[in-house]
């Protein structure tokens, strides 16, 4: 297979992009063994008019990874967007923007992008250096989110924080210690959520660009960055002002 492509695997994920992202499905691979447990997906396939072949198992895992089974979506080379874009679409009175700041695990990016998706974010943004780049592992975590939701990357992030401050973007970082509790934040309508790596946190010029740091409170030493950027996107959701 093309090394620009990437695929996801795995009857849930596969439906999940056809649904989301027809337009970057290249085909839909299925296990020629496993065909009658395939009708529904290759009916949904042919439905947003995406090719459909029946492969070996072997075949199934060149295209998906060792560990693919069923089904393997092949996807056209990811795209970033320049951050114009990302701010053109958020464009509202009403926005959120997640960035990411030396986070490098794939998985993280995925479940991120998901609950970005979920709760209407309208792009993330990642830097070019020290950062994960969209990946297979990081489409198939995302069920297919990374597909949609536009991803920026930029040389400068403390330049593009600035950037979004000058659009009206308040700018909310996450620290393990010592920050707002967000239960008890009155967000700004438009808000861009930054989080660091797990084991260093954020870069002491990005805490300092931003204008308010929240710390998730709990019982336990911290939470994996993917579930505190939930966390964060579900309060700022919320919108209610401290009580």
């Amino acid at each position: 297979m093309d090394k620009s492509l990437l695929s996801c695997w795995g009857v849930t994920h596969v439906a999940d992009i056809l649904k989301a992202a027809p337009r970057c499905v290249v085909e839909v691979l299925l296990d020629a063994l496993a065909r009658h447990e395939m009708a529904d997906l290759r009916l949904a396939a042919r439905d947003a008019g995406v090719r459909v072949r029946e492969v070996s198992r072997e075949e199934l895992r060149e295209a998906g990874g060792p560990e693919a089974r069923l089904a393997v979506a092949v996807l056209k080379p990811f795209e970033y967007r320049p951050l114009d874009q990302v701010l053109s679409r958020a464009g509202g009175p009403r926005s959120l923007v997640v960035a990411l700041d030396g986070v490098t695990d794939p998985g993280n990016l995925g479940a991120i992008a998901r609950s970005a998706r979920f709760f209407g974010a309208s792009g993330l943004v990642l830097p070019k250096d020290r950062s994960v780049e969209v990946n297979a592992a990081a489409m198939r975590r995302s069920a297919g989110a990374l597909a949609v939701l536009p991803v920026s990357r930029v040389v400068n992030l403390v330049r593009a924080l600035e950037e979004l401050k000058a659009a009206g973007f308040w700018i909310y970082g996450a620290v393990a210690t010592g920050g707002k509790d967000p239960a008890h934040e009155a967000f700004s309508e438009r808000a861009c959520l930054v989080l660091g790596a797990e084991d260093e946190g954020l870069r002491p010029l990005v805490e300092r660009t931003c204008d308010i740091l929240l710390t998730v409170p709990g019982q336990f030493e911290s939470l994996n960055v993917s579930a505190c950027a939930a966390v964060l996107m579900y309060a700022w959701n919320a919108g209610k002002p401290p009580a």
